[in-house]
């Protein structure tokens, strides 16, 4: 859910990451779609920067949040 210009609009995120056996990198996914009619790009735009920023932000922390 998100709220844009006073009413809420729907979308479903998906994050996908996937990696090959003899790769050294991840391959990031992102896939968003509205759930209503009504939900604009702008929303869909908004909701994947987010779901980008927090994968960055795992990426920037996972040592620290892992304990190494």
């Amino acid at each position: 859910l998100y709220r844009r210009a006073g009413k809420v609009e729907k979308a479903k995120v998906v994050l996908t990451a996937e990696r090959k056996p003899e790769a050294e990198f991840f391959i990031i996914r992102l896939r968003a779609r509205p759930l209503t009619v009504d939900t604009s790009v702008l929303t869909l735009d908004r909701v994947a920067e987010i779901a980008k920023d927090v994968a960055m932000d795992w990426l920037r922390e996972r040592d620290r949040i892992m304990g190494k």
